[in-house]
């Protein structure tokens, strides 16, 4: 198997193999992209398999998160529809599971700005490819409540800029 994983790290000199699937979405995007830039197909069969791997494996709003960012990256170098439903189909379990309507954003353990980022830049992506208004409509609905937020200083949440940015 090619598949590469990013696990959890030790405690006290302890091997914990974990796999962290919103730490391997990240990874896959990186590994498709860099095999679309490099040429090296090798990097785009890791970036397959593991993907393959922890879409199985998404069981908070961050994994899935990351996940779709994977399989989006993965779409947009080979233009395989496989990927595209991968990523349409995660979204919307994560919208069915997680969307918190009173935060307009998604219920996380951990509570970042990039999961969130990530997200609406994911979705703005999905707008772009399927010309779909609700994920166009949804993502305008998190930028704007991001930027509404008091505790978020925009210009030092490259997240936030880079949705932003990707919205313009």
């Amino acid at each position: 198997s090619n598949a590469f994983f990013v696990t959890a790290g030790s405690a006290q000199g302890q091997r914990d193999e974990t796999v962290i699937p919103a730490w391997n979405g990240l990874m896959v995007a990186a590994l498709a992209r860099g095999s679309a830039v490099l040429g090296n197909q090798n990097y785009f069969v890791a970036a397959e398999q593991t993907e393959a791997f922890i879409l199985t494996r998404c069981v908070t709003a961050s994994d899935g998160i990351a996940a779709i960012h994977g399989a989006l990256a993965l779409y947009q170098v080979a233009g395989s529809v496989r990927w595209l439903a991968a990523a349409i189909e995660l979204q919307d379990r994560i919208e069915r599971e997680f969307w918190d309507e009173a935060t307009v954003s998604y219920r996380m353990k951990e509570r970042n700005q990039l999961p969130n980022a990530l997200e609406i830049m994911n979705l703005l992506r999905l707008a772009a490819i399927t010309d779909d208004d609700l994920f166009r409509a949804r993502a305008n609905a998190m930028l704007t409540a991001a930027i509404a937020r008091a505790d978020v200083d925009i210009a030092e949440n490259p997240g936030v800029l880079c949705a932003i940015d990707q919205q313009l």
